[in-house]
């Protein structure tokens, strides 16, 4: 009862094995959206003018607001898991590959850019509360697997979000059977 597996999703921040999900604030991602008017409204701005610079200004302390919105969050959500769960287990992914093969979708990129810092504040709390944290291979098939029979049917296309087992018929959510893989 104790323990946690927890996804990392392509529409939510996280999903754990009994298919909550957890996402960033509203906040955060309407930041999001403020720091790209901005960003278009200063490309046309003059460099070095009083308007580039009064605009600058609020573009820093947009990314800023967005920083804290995004920290405090994190800090939240980790101290909630490290206090109520005795085990831990999610999946390492390479974030570097992940950026190289070109992932574009604005919340996608916001989740990418977070979960490193997530990573390290669990990693901190984990030892401070000792909990067990345990990161699953980043290359582990935590969606192909079926969760209640263990076959594999091999690589699906991201826009398939549920798992057909050809073998003992399960059909259940893509990312809540990764997650269920990752406990396991």
């Amino acid at each position: 009862n104790n323990q946690i597996g927890l996804d990392w999703g392509l529409k939510d921040y996280f999903i754990d094995n009994c298919g909550n999900t957890y996402n960033l604030p509203k906040s955060a991602i309407r930041q999001q959206v403020r720091i790209s008017k901005l960003q278009r409204i200063l490309a046309n701005k003059v460099k070095g003018s009083k308007n580039f610079i009064k605009l600058k200004e609020k573009l820093n302390n947009a990314y800023l607001r967005q920083y804290n919105i995004k920290k405090d969050w994190i800090e939240k959500f980790t101290l909630e898991l490290c206090s109520n769960y005795n085990l831990i287990v999610i999946e390492d992914l390479d974030l570097i590959e992940m950026r190289r093969n070109g992932f574009k979708r604005r919340r996608y990129y916001m989740n990418i850019n977070s979960f490193y810092n997530f990573r390290i504040c669990l990693e901190q709390k984990t030892n401070r509360f000792e909990t067990n944290l345990v990161f699953v291979d980043k290359y582990f098939p935590s969606s192909q697997i079926c969760s209640k029979c263990g076959h594999s049917d091999g690589k699906k296309p991201l826009s398939q979000r549920t798992v057909n087992c050809s073998k003992c018929g399960n059909n259940i959510d893509r990312d809540i059977n990764a997650a269920i893989n990752i406990l396991q």
